[in-house]
């Protein structure tokens, strides 16, 4: 009833209550009836669950493989192959984790009735062609990038080859970039039943 209220944007206030005395033990489980609660709060706020913790892993990603691929010292020390390989795990988990919220988002929109201006004001500008056009463009860049690596590696007559940074770099785009368009086909599906 309050997650309601307040997503409805009705204004909440406290009132003081008298309680008579406890007669008997306590019904409540601590951990049970408090994880349970933790988690209703948590379904019922996607932006919170998916949205704010996807976003800072995709950021938190994309600036550790951009200090490495750029060669910068970071706390006195450059970062290698190591650092990229996480940083690439952070911004593909992180893609996944967005675009998990954006479908739970939706999926309160068009079938609980939630109201939620942000999704609205996104779906507004937003449609499948663009989700599509900017996962095409992500897995392009990265199989250009990954064409790249195989021809140097050719014309070195395949032999030993030290790409592995342009090669995380590669598979980052095209996985992100196929995260993308797969999502933006599950969001367009979500949608269908509004129309």
């Amino acid at each position: 009833m309050v997650i309601r209220a307040a997503k409805a944007g009705f204004r909440i206030e406290q009132l003081d209550i008298e309680y008579r005395p406890r007669r008997g033990e306590s019904k409540l489980s601590t951990f049970r009836d408090g994880w349970r609660h933790l988690r209703f709060l948590l379904v019922h706020s996607p932006t919170y669950l998916f949205i704010v913790p996807g976003a800072a892993m995709v950021l938190a990603g994309a600036l550790a493989m951009a200090t490495v691929l750029a060669g910068l010292e970071l706390f006195g020390r450059q970062w290698q192959l190591h650092a990229l390989i996480a940083g690439s795990l952070a911004a593909v988990v992180g893609t996944q984790v967005l675009a998990l919220g954006l479908c739970a988002h939706a999926y309160g929109t068009y079938f609980m009735g939630e109201k939620d201006r942000w999704f609205d004001w996104a779906r507004a500008r937003f449609r499948l062609e663009h989700g599509l056009l900017l996962g095409a463009l992500l897995t392009l860049a990265g199989l250009a990038i990954a064409a790249a690596i195989v021809v140097t590696w050719a014309e070195r007559g395949f032999g030993r080859l030290g790409e592995e940074r342009l090669a995380v770099l590669a598979a980052t785009l095209v996985t992100i970039g196929l995260q993308v368009v797969f999502s933006s086909f599950l969001l367009s599906i979500l949608g269908l039943r509004r129309q």
